[in-house]
């Protein structure tokens, strides 16, 4: 793939494309692109219309796309998201391809999106071809001390089954995190879906909006462990 270089860092057009000068460009964009999906506008069309007419390269309109909502939507997932403390003896349901990615883009300084809905996301591409990184293990371990720390009664890993090497992947998170109970899965969301099903107390932990639209109680944890660990980390706030 052409976008190879964002598995290990920033693109090497990112520093162009999200330099300072464009990011009121880029503020105004998503101020539009809001505006419309507040109104009933579809996310494909109003990307689309809002792209085209300043003319946003690719990279810039996947940071829209991971970076805003509408407003309704936002709204929904800030009040279900829970503070660390809340997680004390609580079920912690972790996606965990989605969040190891966004923690090792973090660590490789790649970009970052603080989306509408409050959550961490990455421009990284990786979730449909993720292989194991450079970054990988440092991950692994900012999640084992992520787990210790917040007291949990119980954290269970998904990994998704169709993705490379997943297998691979679950021996090694328990072996560094032995803290969590690792399943791989035909799909994370549906297992968590399903888990919810059981016990809608439990907490998700992941960025993906689909699962955090159905969850009751969520939890960030990739920024959590980027606020702790990875200060320097390059987020953009739309």
């Amino acid at each position: 793939r052409k976008e190879v270089a964002a598995v290990h860092g920033p693109h090497p057009k990112d520093r162009a494309l999200f330099a300072e000068e464009k990011e009121a460009v880029l503020r105004a964009a998503a101020g539009d692109l809001r505006w419309l999906l507040g109104r009933g506008y579809a996310l494909p069309g109003a990307l689309a219309l809002v792209g085209n007419r300043i003319q946003l390269a690719k990279r810039q309109r996947q940071c829209l796309l991971r970076g805003v909502c509408a407003p309704d939507l936002a709204e929904a997932v800030r009040r279900a998201a829970v503070e660390a403390s809340a997680l004390r003896g609580a079920a912690l349901l972790i996606d965990g391809h989605n969040v190891l990615i966004t923690v090792e883009t973090a660590l490789a300084r790649g970009v970052l999106i603080r989306s509408d809905d409050g959550f961490l996301r990455d421009l990284a591409e990786r979730h449909g071809s993720y292989r194991k990184s450079a970054r990988t293990e440092e991950a692994l371990l900012l999640l084992r001390d992520a787990l210790a720390s917040l007291a949990l009664g119980e954290a269970r890993c998904y990994l998704d089954r169709p993705l490379p090497l997943s297998g691979l992947l679950a021996r090694r998170v328990r072996e560094v995190v032995p803290a969590a109970e690792v399943a791989v899965v035909p799909s994370p969301d549906g297992a968590i879906a399903a888990r919810l099903k059981e016990d809608p107390r439990a907490v998700c932990a992941t960025s993906d909006a689909g699962i955090l639209r159905r969850a009751a109680r969520v939890f960030d944890l990739a920024a959590y462990i980027a606020r702790a660990r990875i200060p320097d980390a390059w987020t953009i706030a739309l």
